[in-house]
């Protein structure tokens, strides 16, 4: 039996020859739409990994989990990133993925920074503003305090303490 065959074979293999064996597998079988392909490139040589290369230019789809950057900057055209749950596709080889992340990571520093300013001013302006609402409560307690003088004063109500005495004068005829 060829399968039986083959797995006793691989089991005497090293790891780039299994990744050989499963690759010309592969590859044997051009009835394939399109590929997934995880760490194609592992345990390669340089000829195998040109050998990859190559086949992969024969499909018009496929799906490489690497991290392999020259296979990655060679072999793909669209970056998917996985992160937080989130997908964001970018469109190039890996190079290009890094400079589109280098200019995201430069627009949330600048936001970051003009955030922070933003901040610095509406903390100023809420000192500002408690300060100014505290000379004007001082203002309308004194203010308060000195018009309920006043009235005691106009009620004869003066504290003896204060100084401060009133007395009504009647006016008449006599």
């Amino acid at each position: 039996n060829k399968e039986t065959y083959l797995r006793e074979i691989s089991e005497n293999l090293s790891g780039g020859e299994t990744t050989k064996l499963k690759l010309i597998k592969l590859f044997a079988n051009s009835s394939y739409e399109y590929l997934l392909l995880d760490e194609p490139s592992n345990h390669l040589d340089e000829n195998s990994r040109a050998i990859l290369i190559k086949e992969l230019e024969k499909y018009s789809s496929y799906i490489i989990v690497s991290h392999d950057i020259e296979l990655l900057n060679t072999s793909v055209n669209k970056i998917l990133e996985i992160r937080n749950g989130e997908i964001k596709l970018y469109h190039g080889n890996y190079d290009q993925y890094l400079d589109e992340k280098e200019k995201e990571l430069d627009e949330i520093l600048k936001t970051r920074t003009e955030n922070s300013k933003e901040i610095a001013k509406i903390k100023e302006n809420i000192i500002s503003i408690k300060a100014w609402s505290s000379r004007q409560l001082k203002s309308k307690t004194k203010h308060l305090k000195m018009h309920q003088v006043l009235r005691d004063l106009g009620t004869g109500k003066g504290s003896a303490d204060s100084g401060i005495h009133t007395t009504k004068k009647i006016i008449g005829k006599m």
